[in-house]
């Protein structure tokens, strides 16, 4: 009887949510769209929730031009609708759009290095999660990460300044990472960087990126594993700090560089490079592996 309590006072939570252009209709076992500040996101909640709610956040990829990005995150949180009922985890995927957040490109990268053009893309998350943690009582705001291709690349950088708040994380198919690398200046290590950046017709703004070793060494703590098909070939643009010319290579890269970092520190880690037979870059066969590696944490 309490627990069954529980779920319709948390059901109540989760339909509350719903606000201007969504239906205030049951929300349980549909994709709704509601906002935050910083922007629209999906919710996906399953028909049936554990005691304490478990969150995986699905961050989409690419998109080519403003109104793609509602079309990647049904996508990806479309793919992922039966695991949302079979693990009994709330699904959120935020729509990162070309005009505030860079989807297809932007200063910095745009979302895949957490920047936006009102709100930093880990803010546009943090906002989101931060409502669920002020709804539901006991629940700490800590979820699971996965990224897909640019959303990948997404997920390293926002472990690195958000370490507290992340369970265990998934970059699937990226092509570039955050290393714990001190002689790599940002976005592919943490050395301290410096510049400006600019969105259009915006005024020029400064960069200062600076963190700390501890910073560093939480972040290599958080399980995390890198997911890449093996026929996956594309040959991607140079970055600093990564290893060949392959997101293969640059996976492995990733993964070697965080265990060269926590062996020398005497750091525990969950570090994992998954290398996919048969996997391509789309997500079919690589969310398998993905998942359990992310609920096995």
């Amino acid at each position: 009887m309490k627990n069954l309590c529980f779920l319709v006072v948390l059901y109540i939570v989760f339909k509350s949510l719903s606000f201007g252009a969504t239906s205030r209709s049951n929300e349980i076992g549909k994709v709704v769209e509601l906002s935050v500040e910083a922007g629209l996101y999906l919710q996906y909640v399953p028909k049936s929730i554990d005691k304490k709610p478990r969150f995986l956040v699905l961050i989409h990829g690419m998109i080519m031009k403003d109104g793609d990005e509602k079309r990647n995150a049904e996508g990806i949180i479309g793919v992922f609708k039966k695991i949302a009922e079979k693990k009994k985890v709330v699904l959120i995927a935020p729509m990162f759009n070309q005009t505030n957040f860079g989807g297809n490109h932007g200063p910095m990268g745009g979302y895949r290095c957490l920047e936006g053009r009102y709100f930093g893309s880990d803010e546009f998350v943090n906002q989101i999660m931060d409502r669920y943690k002020s709804l539901i009582g006991g629940y700490d705001g800590r979820f699971r990460l996965l990224g897909h291709s640019a959303g990948g690349q997404f997920v390293s950088r926002y472990v690195q300044k958000h370490p507290e708040r992340v369970i265990s994380a998934a970059a699937v198919a990226a092509s570039s990472y955050f290393h714990p690398k001190k002689d790599q200046p940002y976005p592919h290590g943490y050395a301290h960087s410096v510049g400006t950046n600019q969105w259009p017709g915006d005024p020029v703004k400064q960069f200062d990126f600076k963190t700390t070793e501890d910073q560093i060494k939480k972040f290599v703590a958080v399980p995390m594993c890198a997911v890449v098909g093996d026929n996956d070939p594309l040959k991607i643009y140079p970055a600093e700090g990564h290893i060949g010319n392959t997101r293969i290579s640059y996976a492995k890269g990733w993964i070697q560089s965080i265990e060269k970092y926590a062996n020398d520190n005497k750091i525990q880690h969950h570090a994992k490079f998954i290398l996919v037979k048969g996997g391509t870059h789309w997500l079919d066969k690589l969310i398998s592996p993905s998942v359990d590696f992310l609920f096995s944490h």
